[in-house]
This record gives structure tokens, sequence and C-alpha cells, in this order.
């Protein structure tokens, strides 16, 4: 036996009935504990005779003899291939079902007639459908006890808690026996390779595909790269080298100066020449002679190669630096006024020089260090420099980043540029937290019109008119337009880089083509920027310039992804991996930064995540760390990044910003710091709490008002019966009721919980260990679970159920006065049940009991404590509503681009088919994500697709329009309740949704307020 291997023996003595009724014989099974082998003695005690002891050891003695060699020889045929018992979206059936399945292999030459072959669990012989399986080939059928859905439905289902299942042919030679253990959410039980490996239990399920010869992430498909353009190679130095004279360097103070070098290999006189120096600000044309100071040149000659240093007094500086902001523009041009070099600035570091590197190729940077009159041998380039609303150049590495800060998006950094061809092509970048659209920058800085406060609604109203005749000229035509407009674009986790121009914009080839070179003459690394058309039209005129610039297909910056930036933040912590599976039984705190191998379905409170796989904004593990504000990303093989991997058990400092992380090393004291800021200060948070209500509350006459009595989650449902909603097929949860806080409370006392819980929270180890914090509430849980209800309460929900929905499965959902309040959403943090039709009789006390239980989970006591929440304030009650089965698509969808959140005239919608999760999707499982623009095309922008429909949209464009339509209902009439001052100026709403029946009608299960997890800007109103 090797080296921490164990057998054991499992004293099988129950009797299974066959199809026929006889009995089975009693037997003994022995079982390797990792299913190395399943050797069925089929000893007969009655036969041998032998003592229950003597057998037991002569079971354990053939087990030692064949611990991790013994295979049982079964024929060639059919084999159990993988088992998922807990399906919430690794597939789904004809009907959009997430039901439990079981894979069949053939490992033999021929096919294999299915008809010849039964199951047997423990509930019976089951027969298989009259199907064939070829050579080395699976099929998947479906045990979700349901025959009359079709063929491959079986009359079976599997045991979550694990159970035997046996492949037997009809002339009794059993094929494959599989002993089944309990499987988390999403987890396959699967032979590694096909049909011949041993079961593992596996977070990543592969039905109706190769299950590989490891458990691990699958090779699922990319977005395809099919829009390509011929490559355009760069030649020589970009911007070029003017000639015969170039501006090399320069300073403003101390001592300024500007260098020209002759760059060419023939001396020039400088006779006819001279230096323009003048202030400069956008809107205007670059400066004439007659409005700049004029310096002049020195009479002689300058070789080839050589450089002069052209001293510049304050006085001729003045004009320039006199103006905070320093912008402005020397020119060097012939004495007759022709224009031979310019370099153009703002916001100029104090004793900075600013200096072409390297030489030739390079663009220009500011250096703390200067050479008037010699080669730009080096640059001790400035990491960065303040910036301020807009600036004319990107001179440093940081400025990208500081002018894109504003923005805010997840994934990427933008910055939007103008470009103002009437003024000679004079660039500006907008400083996305000052600008939030091109127009208003030209309307306040170039127009000079004053501010409108579109807070105001006449004010709003003026704005939108601007607006709207400004896009007719800038966006919508190609002649008479003054400006071409961009934006910057850098992809988080590729190497992209890229020029793009807003949707619907008219933009003609040629324009493209300038305001691309005209750009990269601004910035500091021009050879990694390509354009990205970002619609079909701009794809197509892009092709008749193929080739004269550097460009690449819309899905370009989506392919071999390795990072993903999902909340930005900062943390200090333990670096430590646990595989995902392990998350909820390893104890971790929020000193501690986790990576993770897949997606959890719920994370402790932690100090950071990194999952090696990918995620989307409403994954739930990304809602709690928004919430928290700590950082989460996910890094492909993050355990093995050599920037990660010998850090792990070390104090580190993570940073996430939108495009990109840093990690290193921390100081003890800078940690320590850090977690004592984060400590809630003041009095503790007391939500409100009303324990007058009792018995079951109908929702009809019920709303925001009753949280203190009925929590959060009932009161939002109880508003979503009033919404005014956009006229079509919409519906709410039918006829829903609550029972009300009072009950749980009454449960608390009467189960002994409270006596409990009040004695735990005396001993210091109990906050300070998570282990100890655990053992302890679950036996506050046990308590609750296994009281008995108050019986006359649950007669009364009983007969509300019987009343209301006949016929129905029932949903009873958690709504904790812990839910919404200011700086602590609560959501997710406690347990939802469902309770079948079958179930009834005996489920909903079960279910109640389980979702007041889950009050005191570790992690809502943890996040309570860790938000400063009152412990001894917090109550449950539960929401009551008919479940929803068999949905076409369900989703999730934000009012708001969760993406963008600067876009208020934006949705951000996640679709998935059928009943698969999409918050928490199975490993390698994506759905639609879509960002949806209803006024302008292409009106929908995809970011993925769904796993099980990639060439076809989950949602039609009219379903995505309805939705859209509903979400700003929603998103008008909860903002005067919820916030009410309006201080929130980037308020959204979040939604789950379904579309039920052959008619695709919309439900609308829940609303509630949606936060960013950021400060917003205090002077921001919609656009």
């Amino acid at each position: 036996m090797r080296d921490g291997d164990s057998a054991r023996v499992l004293l099988g003595h129950r009797s299974a009935l066959r199809g026929d009724g006889r009995s089975r014989s009693r037997r003994w099974r022995l079982r390797h504990r990792h299913s190395d082998f399943d050797l069925d003695l089929r000893l007969s005690l009655r036969n041998l005779g032998l003592p229950r002891s003597l057998a037991v050891v002569l079971a354990t003695a053939v087990a030692l003899l064949g611990c991790g060699r013994y295979q049982p020889e079964r024929p060639s045929g059919l084999r159990i291939n993988e088992v998922v018992s807990q399906n919430e979206g690794v597939f789904i059936d004809e009907q959009g079902e997430t039901d439990d399945y079981i894979e069949l292999y053939n490992t033999s030459s021929r096919a294999q007639s299915l008809s010849d072959y039964f199951i047997v669990d423990d509930g019976g012989e089951r027969d298989l459908p009259d199907l064939s399986v070829g050579p080395h080939g699976r099929l998947l059928v479906w045990a979700d006890g349901s025959p009359e859905q079709g063929p491959l439905h079986l009359g079976l289902k599997v045991s979550s808690r694990g159970e035997t299942l046996r492949l037997v042919r009809k002339d009794g030679v059993e094929m494959d026996r599989v002993d089944v253990p309990a499987l988390a959410e999403h987890h396959a039980y699967a032979r590694m390779p096909d049909g011949v490996g041993r079961f593992v239990d596996c977070g990543w399920a592969t039905p109706a595909r190769a299950n590989g010869e490891s458990c691990g992430p699958q090779n699922f498909e990319e977005p395809s790269d099919d829009v390509t353009f011929a490559p355009y190679a760069w030649l020589g130095a970009w911007p070029p080298v003017s000639l015969p004279l170039a501006l090399s360097e320069a300073r403003l103070e101390p001592d300024g100066f500007v260098e020209l070098t002759n760059s060419t290999n023939r001396s020039v006189s400088l006779d006819a020449y001279e230096l323009w120096v003048a202030p400069h600000a956008a809107g205007n044309p670059w400066p004439v002679a007659a409005e700049s100071v004029v310096v002049a040149l020195p009479s002689r000659e300058l070789g080839p190669g050589e450089r002069l240093s052209v001293e510049l007094s304050a006085e001729v500086l003045a004009p320039i630096t006199s103006n905070p902001r320093t912008e402005g523009v020397f020119t060097l041009a012939e004495t007759g006024g022709a224009v031979v070099d310019r370099l153009d600035f703002s916001s100029w570091p104090a004793g900075a020089a600013l200096a072409r590197f390297p030489e030739p190729e390079g663009s220009y940077r500011f250096c703390s260090n200067a050479t008037p009159g010699s080669a730009n041998a080096s640059c001790d380039e400035l990491e960065s420099r303040p910036v301020s609303d807009h600036e004319r150049r990107l001179f440093t590495p940081s400025d990208f980043h500081a002018l894109a800060k504003g923005r805010r998006g997840v994934g990427i950094e933008s910055v939007e540029f103008i470009i103002d061809m009437q003024g000679g092509d004079v660039v500006t970048f907008l400083n996305s937290a000052d600008w939030d659209l091109h127009y208003t920058f030209v309307r306040e800085v170039i127009q000079g019109l004053p501010h409108l406060d579109r807070c105001d609604p006449a004010q709003h109203l003026e704005y939108n008119q601007g607006w709207f005749a400004f896009s007719q000229t800038e966006y919508f035509q190609v002649e008479g337009r003054r400006y071409l407009l961009g934006t910057l674009v850098r992809h988080a986790g590729s190497d992209y880089s890229t020029v793009e121009f807003a949707a619907g914009d008219t933009i003609s080839p040629e324009q493209m083509r300038r305001a691309f070179f005209t750009v990269m003459k601004n910035v500091s690394d021009p050879k990694i920027w390509l354009v990205r058309p970002t619609e079909p039209d701009q794809i197509q005129r892009l092709r008749s310039i193929e080739g004269t610039l550097p460009a690449v297909g819309p899905n370009a910056p989506f392919q071999d992804i390795t990072f993903q930036a999902l909340t930005p933040a900062l943390a200090f912590g333990t670096l430590k991996f646990v595989r995902a599976d392990e998350i909820r039984t390893t104890p971790l705190g929020p000193r501690d930064i986790v990576v993770t191998d897949n997606v959890p379905n719920d994370i402790p409170l932690i100090g950071g995540l990194v999952t090696e796989a990918f995620q989307t904004p409403l994954a739930h593990v990304n809602i709690l760390s928004r919430g928290r504000g700590t950082p989460n990303m996910a890094l492909k093989n993050a355990r093995h990044d050599p920037r990660l991997a010998p850090l792990f058990g070390t104090l580190v400092r993570l940073d996430v910003n939108a495009t990109d992380f840093s990690i290193a090393p921390a100081d003890a004291e800078e940690a320590l710091a850090f977690w004592d800021s984060r400590k809630p200060d003041g009095p503790p948070r007391m939500p409100r709490l009303d324990t007058t209500t009792r018995g079951v509350v109908p929702l009809e006459e019920r709303g925001l008002r009753d949280i203190p009595s009925i929590g959060g989650k009932a009161a939002q449902v109880a508003e979503l019966l009033h919404v005014p909603f956009c006229a079509g097929r919409v519906s709410v949860p039918n006829r829903p009721f609550a029972i009300p806080m009072l009950h749980s409370l009454e449960h608390f006392e009467k189960s002994n919980a409270r006596a409990l819980l009040d004695e735990l929270v005396k001993d210091p180890k109990f906050l300070a260990e998570p282990l100890v914090r655990e053992r302890g509430l679950s036996r506050v849980r046990t308590l609750i679970t296994t009281h008995p209800m108050d019986p006359a309460l649950l007669r009364d929900v009983e007969q509300a159920i019987g009343e209301r929905w006949v016929g129905q499965p029932v949903r009873f959902r958690s709504s904790s006065n812990t839910e919404d309040l200011p700086g602590f959403s609560g959501a997710g943090l406690y347990t939802s049940e469902g309770v079948d039709v079958e179930d009834l009789d005996t489920g909903v006390e079960n279910a109640i009991r389980e979702v007041w239980a889950s009050l005191w989970s570790r992690r809502g006591f943890d996040e309570r404590e860790y938000s400063g929440v009152d412990q001894h304030s917090v109550a449950m009650a539960v929401l009551v509503h008919p479940a929803y089965h068999s949905e076409v698509v369900n989703g999730v969808a934000v009012s708001r681009d969760a993406l963008e959140p600067t876009r208020g005239d934006r949705y951000y919608i996640n679709a998935q088919i059928g009943e698969a999760l999409v918050t928490n999707p199975a490993p390698g499982i994506d759905s639609d994500e879509i960002t949806f623009d209803p006024y302008r095309p292409p009106y929908a922008m995809y970011h993925s697709h769904s796993t099980f429909s990639p060439s076809e949209p989950v949602m039609s464009q009219a379903e995505l329009a309805f939705l859209a339509c509903n979400l700003a209902a929603l998103n008008q009439y909860f903002r005067p309740r919820l916030d009410p001052m309006e201080q929130n100026p980037w308020f959204a709403v979040d939604i789950e949704f379904k579309l039920m029946g052959p008619e695709r009608a919309l439900v609308i299960k829940q609303s509630r307020s949606y936060s960013f997890g950021e400060e917003t800007p205090t002077s921001w109103c919609d656009f």
C-alpha cells in the first residue's frame, strides 16, 4: 500500500430490491478510499458460516494485498465516465434545465446499444434508451427523474450526498460500478482519461467532451479573431525628424534654452531661420511670428549633426511661465514664415528638460538632466508629473494612467483626444476626471460657453440640444466637421493599445489615417498603437486603406488574455494559494490575500482575491470585493506566475488598477498602518428593527418603509409591484408575502441560540480565530435549524402557500435588516431555499429555519463585524414567492454601464440560456456579456458569448431594447426612493430577470441599488 493510502471496509447490510421485487443477497463491500479499486467480495455470511469479525479481517487482508494496484477485469463495452449531481450550469438540456447527468463511454471498437444495459441506483434498475454509442464514443443521459421529457431523460436522480451507481448488461454482467461521493456545485466525478482512468472529483466538468488526462481548465474557444488587415511596417522615426533643422531639446527654467540639431549631412546656414516662442491654448490656430516672441539665431553655419543651444531669457519665456499650465509652443521657421519644426507642450515640471530620446528614433520625454549643445545620450526620465484637465502630449510613462483615472472602466483604461483640424491639427488629450465627453470640453474651453449644471432639468435640456447639434456635425457627416474625435484605449490582459472612434461616427478612411498619425506624434510610444474599428461600417471603411496604417480587428485585444482587473484596490496580506473548493473550510481572514484555481461561489472576508479563471463584473465574488473595497483580479496560471510564485507565504502589497497590477514584499509597519486605517471608526451601525409586525405579511401594500419589519429584499420586491413598467409583457413575483423579523427573533430565543451566542462572544478566541468562530457559529445554526417552528406560524405559512400557488414550487429568500445599509450592502451574505411541489408537506419548516440560521454564517458575522454593524440589532425576515423553473433565459442587468460607469446612457447585461447560473457560472462557462446602447448602432456590443449558444445571441435586439426600457423605468422609480437627495450621481439599480415560456415573457425577479464600489464624482450628472 502506498504511503498515505488506506483501505476501509464498509459493512453494507441493506437489501436492495431488483426490478422484479426479489431481494439481493447481503454482502460485504470493500472499497479503497481513493477508488483505486472497488472489490465486491460477495461473501454470503450464511453460506460460509464465518464470524463477523473474521470476515472483516479477511476482507482487510485482501484489500492490503491489492491496494493501489488491483483493477477489476471487466469486458470492454460501456462505462460510466462522468457524473454530475449538483448541476447549476455546467450543461443544459433541451429545455434549458440544469439537470444532473451521467455520461457513458464506449471503450470497445464496435457500437454498443444502450438497450442492452440498465443502470442500478439506490432506487432500483433503470432502463436506458434504445440508442447506440459508436466506438470510443460517448453519450450523456439526464438523471432528472423526468423520463417523460424524452429518451435521454432517466427515471432517476443522483443524490448530491453520494450514492452507488452500477451499469449492468442485461445478461447479468456488471460492466461498471461507481461509488459517487458527495459532490459540490458544478463538480464532476469523472474518469481521467476517458473510460479507463481513475475517478477524480473535479471542479471542471466536461459534459460530452473528452475528460483529458487530469482535472483542470479545458481549452475553451476564445472570441475568434476573424477580422484581420494587411500588415503595416513602420519606416524610420515617428514623428519624422524635421529637415534640415530639428528641435531636439528644451528647458524653461532654470536657464531656459532650445537646442537645434542639423539633421542633414551638409552644413546649414542659420541666417535663413528664426525661432518663435509663444503661449498657446486649445481652440486657437498655431501662432505665427506676429503672435510670438521672435528669437534671432546666430549668423553662422551649423555643420552636419552639429547642435546649437539657443539661450532663452526669463523675459522671453514669461508669457509661458507666468501661466500655471505652462502651455506653449516653440516653432522653428524660415525667415519667410514657413514652419520647419514645432514642439508644443503643457504642464512642464519645474527644472525638467524636454528631450527627444533616444535619438533619432525616440519621441519627446521629460528628463531630470539636460544636455544643451550635446547629444541626448542619456535621459533620467521623469516617471510622472502633475497633469491638468487637458494636456498637449503624453510626455511621461504615467501620463496616460493619470488622464485615464477618472473614467474608471473595468479591464480598460481610456483617454479621449480631440484633433482641431481648423487650428492646424492641434491635439488635445482630455483628463477623464474633468471631462466626460468631447463635446463638454469643446463647449466650455474652445467655444467659451458657460458651464451647464446637468443636474438642473432646464440646463440639462440646453446641454443635450447643444450636444445633439455638435454630434450632427462632428460625428454624422464627413465634410464640414472641424474636429476628429477619438479615444486611446489600453486593454488589460493583452498587449494591445488601440485608437478607436465612436460607434456611429461616419469618419472617412482618410480622416482615420490622418487622426492616427497626428495623434501618434504626441505619444511617447507611437509604434505600439493600432486602429481598432468598433462596428462593421468602420471595418469596411478601413478596408480601403489597409496596409497604410497599423490596424486590428475588433476581437484582437481579447485573444490570449492572461489578466483581468475586476475591482481595483490596494491590499496588504499574506499571499496564500487555496483551491476554490477548499476556501470554505480553510481558516482565512482580512490579512490574507488568496490565490485560487477557480472562481469560488463564495469567499470569506479576505484582504484580496486572485482567481486563475476569468470572472464577469457581476460575479458574486466581485460584488463582494467591490462592496468591501478589496482588490479582485484574474490571472491565468497565477500560482506559477513568476511575479507571485516566490511570494507565497510572505507578507505582500497587492495593488490592482484598471489595466495592470503590482505585487511586492511588504513592510510590516506599512501593513499595520493600512489595516488600522480599514477599521471602522465611530459608533456601530445600527440597522433599524421593528418587532411589532407578526404573522404572514402580504406585500401588495408594503414598501421600503417596511424594511425594519420585513427586511430589504422583501421591501424592494413589494416596490416592484408598483413600478410603471414599459408597455409590453412584464411580470414580477406573483402575490409574494413575508415572514417578519419578529418570528426569527422569537425562534432565536426559544432555541437557546441567542444564549449560546452571548456566551461565545465572551471568549477572546471566538473573535480572534476563524476556525473557533466557525465552530461556534455552526452550533448556533444547528440550534436554529433543529428547534421546532411555532406551529401556528407554520400553519399560517402553509395555508398562505396553498391559497396562492397550488401545484407550484416555492422560494424562501433571506430578507434581513442588514441589507442595503449605507456602506454595507449585505448582498449575497445569506441563504435562500427552494421547496419543490412534492416536498411542500415537509420542506417548508426546514427551508424557513435554514434561512433564519444563515444570518449567523461566519461570513455574515465577519462582514458585519468588519463594517461595524451592531450584531445585537440584526434579524432575518423571509420573503416567500413562487419559484421559476424551466426559464428560456435568465440574467442580471445594471441600469448603467458597469464596465464604464461614467456612461449613464448605456446598460450592462449578462444573459444565459435556460437555468445555467450567470453570477456564479460553472468553470469555463460564459454568458452573453453585453453593453447595450439604445441610441447608437450597433446598439449591442458583445464582450463574450454564451458557451451554450456561441453563434446566436441569447436575446434578440428587440428583447434587449425592451429590457433596457424597463431598466430605465426601474431606475426612474427607485432613485427618488433610495437616493432622494441625489447624492449618488452614478445611481443605478441591478436586477435579476428571466424570459419565460414560448412567448419569452420578461419577469423581473428582483431589483436593488447597485454600488460601483468607489467614490463617485460629486458634480456628475448623467448625459
